[in-house]
Protein backbone atom coordinates (compact mmCIF):
# COMPACT_ATOMS: atom_id res chain seq x y z
CA UNK A 1 0.00 0.00 0.00
CA UNK A 2 1.06 3.59 -0.40
CA UNK A 3 1.74 4.70 3.27
CA UNK A 4 3.13 1.57 3.70
CA UNK A 5 0.36 -0.46 5.68
CA UNK A 6 0.20 -4.37 4.54
CA UNK A 7 -3.00 -5.31 6.87
CA UNK A 8 -5.79 -3.79 8.69
CA UNK A 9 -7.63 -5.10 11.89
CA UNK A 10 -11.31 -4.73 13.17
CA UNK A 11 -13.14 -5.02 15.52
CA UNK A 12 -16.26 -6.49 15.36
CA UNK A 13 -17.83 -5.79 18.82
CA UNK A 14 -17.20 -2.26 18.79
CA UNK A 15 -18.51 -0.60 15.05
CA UNK A 16 -20.26 -3.18 14.31
CA UNK A 17 -22.38 -4.34 17.29
CA UNK A 18 -21.65 -8.25 17.21
CA UNK A 19 -22.51 -9.39 21.02
CA UNK A 20 -19.66 -11.61 21.05
CA UNK A 21 -16.15 -10.54 21.03
CA UNK A 22 -14.29 -10.97 17.30
CA UNK A 23 -12.82 -9.23 14.74
CA UNK A 24 -11.10 -9.05 11.61
CA UNK A 25 -6.76 -9.30 10.23
CA UNK A 26 -6.36 -8.92 6.65
CA UNK A 27 -2.77 -9.35 5.47
CA UNK A 28 -0.64 -9.43 2.61
CA UNK A 29 1.76 -11.35 4.26
CA UNK A 30 1.62 -15.16 3.72
CA UNK A 31 0.35 -17.24 6.66
CA UNK A 32 3.91 -18.82 7.27
CA UNK A 33 4.79 -15.38 8.06
CA UNK A 34 2.05 -14.94 10.54
CA UNK A 35 2.51 -17.84 12.76
CA UNK A 36 4.43 -20.71 13.80
CA UNK A 37 4.16 -24.44 12.70
CA UNK A 38 0.99 -25.63 15.13
CA UNK A 39 3.30 -29.24 15.72
CA UNK A 40 0.09 -31.35 16.37
CA UNK A 41 -1.15 -30.21 13.47
CA UNK A 42 2.15 -29.91 11.29
CA UNK A 43 0.85 -26.68 9.54
CA UNK A 44 0.80 -23.27 10.18
CA UNK A 45 -1.99 -21.53 12.38
CA UNK A 46 -3.16 -19.13 10.15
CA UNK A 47 -6.31 -18.12 12.37
CA UNK A 48 -3.47 -16.21 15.07
CA UNK A 49 -4.95 -17.33 18.33
CA UNK A 50 -4.96 -20.88 17.50
CA UNK A 51 -8.77 -21.45 17.48
CA UNK A 52 -11.71 -20.56 15.83
CA UNK A 53 -15.26 -19.43 17.06
CA UNK A 54 -17.62 -20.61 14.00
CA UNK A 55 -20.59 -18.45 15.35
CA UNK A 56 -18.33 -15.13 15.77
CA UNK A 57 -17.45 -15.28 12.68
CA UNK A 58 -20.67 -16.07 10.97
CA UNK A 59 -22.04 -13.23 13.54
CA UNK A 60 -19.71 -10.76 12.19
CA UNK A 61 -20.64 -11.70 8.61
CA UNK A 62 -23.88 -10.91 9.24
CA UNK A 63 -23.22 -7.68 10.80
CA UNK A 64 -20.82 -6.48 7.94
CA UNK A 65 -22.97 -7.61 4.94
CA UNK A 66 -26.53 -6.76 6.74
CA UNK A 67 -26.51 -2.58 6.07
CA UNK A 68 -24.67 -2.09 2.91
CA UNK A 69 -22.35 0.32 1.89
CA UNK A 70 -24.36 3.15 2.55
CA UNK A 71 -25.88 1.90 5.87
CA UNK A 72 -22.24 1.37 7.67
CA UNK A 73 -21.03 4.91 5.88
CA UNK A 74 -24.02 6.47 7.89
CA UNK A 75 -23.28 4.61 10.86
CA UNK A 76 -19.83 6.01 10.41
CA UNK A 77 -20.51 9.49 9.50
CA UNK A 78 -23.04 9.41 12.81
CA UNK A 79 -20.08 7.86 15.43
CA UNK A 80 -18.11 10.76 13.54
CA UNK A 81 -20.56 13.56 14.71
CA UNK A 82 -20.94 12.05 18.27
CA UNK A 83 -17.21 12.15 18.48
CA UNK A 84 -17.18 15.53 17.72
CA UNK A 85 -20.04 16.47 20.24
CA UNK A 86 -18.58 14.88 23.19
CA UNK A 87 -15.06 17.30 22.83
CA UNK A 88 -17.26 20.06 21.92
CA UNK A 89 -19.43 19.47 25.12
CA UNK A 90 -15.99 18.54 27.21
CA UNK A 91 -14.24 21.63 26.33
CA UNK A 92 -17.39 23.29 27.44
CA UNK A 93 -16.98 22.10 30.65
CA UNK A 94 -13.39 22.83 30.64
CA UNK A 95 -12.76 19.68 30.65
CA UNK A 96 -9.24 18.03 28.39
CA UNK A 97 -10.56 15.94 25.54
CA UNK A 98 -9.50 15.64 22.03
CA UNK A 99 -9.80 13.33 18.89
CA UNK A 100 -8.49 12.79 15.37
CA UNK A 101 -11.50 14.64 12.89
CA UNK A 102 -12.07 10.96 11.05
CA UNK A 103 -11.83 8.94 14.74
CA UNK A 104 -14.66 8.14 16.54
CA UNK A 105 -12.69 7.64 20.02
CA UNK A 106 -12.63 10.06 22.22
CA UNK A 107 -9.24 11.18 24.93
CA UNK A 108 -9.88 12.94 27.35
CA UNK A 109 -8.31 13.61 30.85
CA UNK A 110 -8.82 10.76 33.26
CA UNK A 111 -12.80 10.73 34.81
CA UNK A 112 -12.12 11.28 38.62
CA UNK A 113 -12.01 7.96 40.71
CA UNK A 114 -15.52 8.56 42.27
CA UNK A 115 -17.38 8.26 38.61
CA UNK A 116 -15.13 5.17 37.77
CA UNK A 117 -17.91 2.90 39.44
CA UNK A 118 -21.09 4.24 36.64
CA UNK A 119 -18.68 5.49 34.09
CA UNK A 120 -16.29 2.86 33.58
CA UNK A 121 -14.43 3.99 30.73
CA UNK A 122 -10.91 2.41 29.33
CA UNK A 123 -8.16 4.59 30.61
CA UNK A 124 -4.14 4.43 29.85
CA UNK A 125 -2.47 6.65 32.15
CA UNK A 126 -4.04 10.18 32.62
CA UNK A 127 -6.18 9.78 29.92
CA UNK A 128 -9.44 7.67 29.50
CA UNK A 129 -11.14 6.76 26.25
CA UNK A 130 -14.67 7.19 24.50
CA UNK A 131 -15.71 5.12 21.46
CA UNK A 132 -18.35 7.24 20.14
CA UNK A 133 -19.71 3.31 18.79
CA UNK A 134 -23.14 3.10 17.08
CA UNK A 135 -25.22 3.37 19.88
CA UNK A 136 -23.42 5.83 22.03
CA UNK A 137 -25.93 8.89 21.65
CA UNK A 138 -25.60 12.52 22.07
CA UNK A 139 -27.89 11.71 25.41
CA UNK A 140 -25.23 9.56 26.96
CA UNK A 141 -22.68 11.96 26.37
CA UNK A 142 -24.87 14.98 27.99
CA UNK A 143 -25.49 12.79 30.95
CA UNK A 144 -21.19 11.71 31.60
CA UNK A 145 -20.95 15.72 30.88
CA UNK A 146 -23.48 16.75 33.34
CA UNK A 147 -21.80 13.69 35.96
CA UNK A 148 -18.54 15.36 35.57
CA UNK A 149 -19.51 19.00 35.70
CA UNK A 150 -21.04 17.89 39.40
CA UNK A 151 -18.39 15.95 39.94
CA UNK A 152 -15.71 18.51 39.28
CA UNK A 153 -17.76 21.37 41.22
CA UNK A 154 -18.29 19.23 44.48
CA UNK A 155 -13.95 18.99 44.46
CA UNK A 156 -13.77 22.83 44.11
Amino acid sequence: MADGADSISLSGHTFFGTPVVCGIVLTRRQPDQLSPTVPPLNTHDTTISGSRNGLAAAMLWHATTSLGTAGHAERTRRAREVAAYAVQRLHHIGWPAWHYPLSFTVLLRRLPADMATNWPLPNDGDWSRIICMPGVETSHIDQLVATLAASSSNSD
